[in-house]
């Protein structure tokens, strides 16, 4: 008499646990993504404080100099006396007369966001609840250019 050896998983059982698995995928990848997004999302709020702190505190050492603001990271523009460790920004900060930032812009090219206070209308911006907006499909941050003469968010053509 011949006696089997039935060791190891038949196709359908293998089928089965595949289809599980990438039900699972299917359910869980869209959150991790969303994590991702979220985390730098947070990290680009840290940078806008920073580059704000950055602001001030030059602001209020140059301003002993008569040379004090507004500060834009363009070629025609004056940066910051403190240099930034975040080399793939670009900003620009204005100041009111009280020593008050009241237009804030601030781009992150390699990461897809931006923030644009917008006119402010001589009231300080409140630093704490900034929410960076992210670059829509169809929109280029390539294209996305702070002009240092009038502080403004040019957006380019798009794709």
């Amino acid at each position: 008499m011949k006696v089997l050896n039935k060791k190891g998983f038949t196709l359908i059982e293998l089928l089965a646990v595949i289809a599980i698995l990438a039900i699972l995928l299917f359910l869980v990848t869209p959150n991790i993504l969303g994590m991702f997004t979220k985390a730098r999302a947070d990290g680009f709020k840290q940078q806008i404080q920073s580059v704000y702190r950055t602001a001030q505190n030059s602001y209020m050492n140059d301003i002993v100099t008569g040379t004090a603001g507004p500060y834009c990271s363009g070629e025609d523009g004056k940066p910051l006396s403190t240099n930034l460790s975040y080399d793939n920004l670009e900003y620009y900060v204005e100041f009111n007369t009280d020593a008050k930032v009241t237009k804030l812009i601030v781009v992150d090219k390699n990461n897809g966001f931006y923030y644009d206070s917008g006119d402010t209308k001589d009231k300080e911006i409140a630093i704490d609840s900034v929410e960076p907006g992210e670059i829509k499909n169809g929109e280029k941050i390539s294209n996305f250019e702070i002009n240092c003469e009038d502080g403004t968010l040019n957006k380019g053509t798009g794709a």
